[in-house]
């Protein structure tokens, strides 16, 4: 006797990633325009859909968890790229992981230079925006990031949590020389300061960073 079985994918938890490499390219494009908080009226009338359309989409795949959550996706998680080594270098000196509401983990840059976190959303092609603040007549800039792979994907690297960073995180296995100078160059432009000192006749340079165990 044949039997046969019928397979139901439950679509309804599906990470952002999983969801758009099974969806159509229109698809996608309602998606973004969803998870970024545009009315129905405007992305019908910008992707010419129909209401229906974009209700299908929300019901199929729960898409209204990740709104409510305000989470975010990013479209470039690759470890062989070297500039991605730029972001981890500066998540280790400058990076924070925490948990925000609904137990959803988020990594948190914030900075005196808004030009490392627009590196940042180019290297991973995030949706999230840069944000300001002021702390007395200074003006601070922060971005949060709550993809779920690239949480991950951070936690297997440093090869730990990372919520207590200061304590445990541990210098990564980087992949080739190009990835190194990125990394370098990512926790230079964190938290460390040059200072110039004169020992025995020797000018010498020292860099102090957060503490990075090996």
């Amino acid at each position: 006797m044949d039997f046969k079985f019928l397979i139901v994918m439950d679509n309804t938890n599906l990470s952002i990633k999983e969801i758009k490499e099974i969806c159509s390219n229109l698809e996608n494009k309602v998606i973004d325009m969803y998870l970024n908080r545009y009315t129905q009226k405007v992305i019908c009338s910008t992707l010419s859909v129909k209401r229906h359309f974009i209700d299908k989409l929300v019901r199929t795949y729960a898409l209204g968890r990740f709104r409510d959550r305000k989470l975010s996706y990013c479209g470039k998680v690759l470890t062989d790229m070297p500039e991605f080594w730029y972001f981890l270098g500066l998540f280790a000196s400058d990076g924070n992981l925490y948990y925000k509401s609904n137990s959803v983990d988020t990594i948190q840059f914030t900075l005196d230079d808004r030009e490392a976190l627009e590196d940042i959303k180019n290297i991973l092609q995030c949706n999230n925006n840069i944000k300001d603040y002021k702390r007395g007549n200074k003006v601070r800039w922060y971005i949060n990031i709550s993809d779920v792979h690239l949480v991950k994907t951070v936690q297997d690297i440093f090869n730990s949590n990372c919520y207590r960073k200061t304590f445990n995180i541990k210098f990564p296995k980087i992949p080739n020389i190009h990835s190194l100078v990125m990394f370098l160059r990512g926790f230079f432009d964190g938290d460390g300061c040059f200072a110039k000192s004169h020992i025995n006749g020797f000018l010498t340079l020292r860099y102090t960073v957060p503490q990075l165990h090996l």
